[in-house]
């Protein structure tokens, strides 16, 4: 069996039209029923390259798409879901300019799941027995795979390979990535007005942006560690002192340790205020 490059550039036209149904399919993680539907669009377009049915399933609320034996030996892994809020399409198109993809969701990873539906058409076109080869699209990645994570380990517990179409940067093949951890953190103060009597308040925003400071000196470029806070909102109205803030942060690094080294520094965090109150949720996701 020869499967030739002039094969796979004779799919191209077909590869491009592809991306841009699924691209142009908005599924942020947080819309489910965006993401039911381009469950629904991959599991039709899944079908109709490979010449069976694809199926959708709903595990905890998240839609997964599947082809193939529940338990392949070989599969071929990705997420339909994206970081782009629903109405980015009308900013960022869908769109072949010099040869090249542009949209939300391209790289990560719509791109990546139509090159693995091309590689298995391929293989049939080929000959090739593809009975043990298995698809699975998740829509929840993009947050942590709570509600897949299940899924995807119950489907490989037979697996001697499993293949992600992500690429890294570059677009170069990606063969290993960090770990991940995060935190959903709320700061709890006392509210106060701000003109009247400020000095009566504890101010949650100020134990936020404390905490924020602190956070940088928890990174280590050396290991490849970083702590990334990335989303914050904090008070009611302009003239309040605020009486809760709430930050995400988002923590990569190679080892472990370093891992449970930042896990420490956020959980052992003194405050400036002894009135302040910190709720620590989340924590290590995924070594």
């Amino acid at each position: 069996m020869t499967t030739t490059l002039a094969s796979a550039n004779a799919l191209l036209p077909k590869m491009v039209e592809s991306v841009h149904l699924l691209v142009s399919t908005e599924s942020p993680t947080s819309d489910l029923v965006a993401c039911a539907h381009i469950a629904e669009v991959a599991a039709k377009l899944t079908s109709e390259w490979l010449g069976s049915p694809a199926r959708v399933e709903v595990h905890d609320g998240c839609p997964v798409v599947r082809w193939g034996p529940e338990h392949p030996e070989i599969l071929l892994l990705g997420h339909l879901d994206t970081v782009w809020p629903v109405g980015t399409l009308s900013r960022l198109p869908s769109q072949l300019i010099d040869d090249q993809l542009t949209g939300p969701g391209v790289f990560d990873m719509k791109a990546g799941i139509v090159q693995a539906l091309a590689a298995v058409s391929l293989l049939i076109d080929e000959g090739a027995k593809v009975g043990s080869v298995g698809i699975l699209l998740t829509s929840d990645e993009e947050t942590g795979s709570r509600a897949s994570r299940k899924v995807i380990a119950s489907t490989i517990t037979s697996a001697t390979a499993v293949l992600v179409f992500e690429p890294s940067a570059g677009g170069a093949l990606k063969t290993e990535r960090k770990g991940t951890s995060w935190y959903r953190i709320k700061f709890h103060g006392r509210a106060a007005h701000a003109g009247l009597d400020p000095e009566r308040g504890v101010n949650a925003t100020v134990e936020a942006a404390a905490f924020v400071m602190a956070t940088q000196s928890w990174g280590n470029q050396d290991a490849g560690t970083t702590v990334t806070p990335t989303l914050l909102n904090s008070g009611t109205t302009a003239n309040t002192v605020p009486f809760l803030a709430e930050l995400t942060l988002d923590v990569r690094a190679w080892s472990a340790g370093e891992q449970q080294r930042v896990d420490s520094c956020v959980r052992t965090w003194q405050g400036t205020h002894p009135e302040a109150r910190i709720e620590i949720d989340g924590g290590i996701d995924r070594p």
